[in-house]
Formats: C-alpha cells, sequence, structure tokens
C-alpha cells in the first residue's frame, strides 16, 4: 500500500506519516462532506492538521492491474475534483490538508492499516446511506463504518457521522503507540 500525499515537509514523521491525529475517510458520496464539516466543527481547531483519506479499489485482474498503473491525466483529474471542495472548507476553517490515497483490494484493510501504521487517533467517517431494509436483505456485505468500528484499533476514536450528526462513536480505550518505524510497516 503506497499512498500518494500532496503535503509540506514538515507535517510528515520520519516513517512517513503525517503528524496529524485526526483523519476523515472520504469518497465521492454526500455523506463525505458532512464528516469533514462535523470533524472541522467538533475535533478539530485552527492551524490543526487533518488527513483527507481515500482508497482507489484494486481489481484481482492483472491486466487491470496493469492498466490502472500507468498515469492517466483523466485519474488526476477525478482525485483533484475529489478533495477539491474539502479542501476549500478546510482552508476557510483554516485547517491544513493532507491528501491520502491508497491503493487496495479491501477498503476496510487499507483505512485499519493506515491507521496503525501511522497512529491515528480519530477517524471520521459517513454514515452508508443505504436504509436498513436493503441492510437486511443484503445480510451479507456490512457497511464500511460498521466494519472500520469493529476493526480499528483500540487507540483510535472512531465516530460515524449521518446527516452532519454522530450515528456512532466509538471512544479510543488506550493512549496511541508512536507512529511504526518498522521498514516493512511503514508508509512512504
Amino acid at each position: 500500500m503506497r499512498p500518494e500525499m500532496s503535503s509540506n515537509s514538515n507535517t510528515i514523521h520520519d516513517s512517513g506519516c503525517p503528524l496529524a491525529a485526526t483523519a476523515v475517510a472520504i469518497d465521492n458520496d454526500k455523506a463525505s462532506p458532512q464528516a469533514v464539516k462535523w470533524a472541522a466543527d467538533h475535533l478539530l481547531q485552527s492551524q490543526d492538521c487533518v488527513v483527507l483519506l481515500h482508497v482507489k479499489t484494486k481489481t484481482h485482474d492483472t491486466t487491470a492491474e496493469i492498466i490502472s498503473e500507468m498515469p492517466t491525466q483523466k485519474g488526476e483529474d477525478d482525485m483533484s475534483q475529489l478533495f477539491l471542495p474539502l479542501r476549500g472548507f478546510c482552508a476557510r476553517k483554516d485547517i491544513k490538508v493532507m491528501e491520502v490515497v491508497l491503493e487496495d483490494i479491501d477498503i476496510c484493510k487499507a483505512i485499519v492499516n493506515y491507521i496503525n501504521v501511522c497512529s491515528i487517533q480519530n477517524i471520521v467517517l459517513g454514515a452508508s446511506t443505504r436504509s436498513s431494509l436493503i441492510k437486511k436483505f443484503r445480510s451479507n456485505s456490512t457497511d464500511l463504518a460498521t466494519n472500520i468500528t469493529k476493526l480499528a484499533p483500540d487507540f483510535c476514536a472512531v465516530y460515524v457521522i449521518q446527516k452532519g450528526r454522530p450515528a456512532t462513536i466509538r471512544k479510543a480505550k488506550s493512549p496511541p503507540p508512536p507512529p511504526s518505524l518498522d521498514s516493512d510497516d511503514s508508509i512512504r
């Protein structure tokens, strides 16, 4: 997992992790701006740094992986458009932004691994927009917020935001460890 980071060098730890305690998982849905707004209003102060975390999913097909490895202007434009309104909102609140894009097959695993490696203390997620009736019929697939709430380490508080309010809060149970300096786990 290699994130693409656009940031200043003074906000990066020696292990390659940002010196930010809060990350917001974002996607193309309407819950992402609500999650960023809630984090800015309740967890962040002026001059704080927030990590906007997006996971691009890989496919199992090897030909698709080869094609996806080739840099494309369209893919970079899509990422720029994904982060643009959130960057503007954070700039108005005087909050520093780090954009991290991870690539993995499993979105939940990628986010939890990033939390572990970088010792993120707060993760904010937008709630699924599916109704509970649809979730009952699709019992084999639980939503991302539920999985991250279950799998996040004890040192990370998880906030699931729905309609601008916290739907689920799981408090941290232990202090965070320092960012990992092991070369196998570090993010560069």
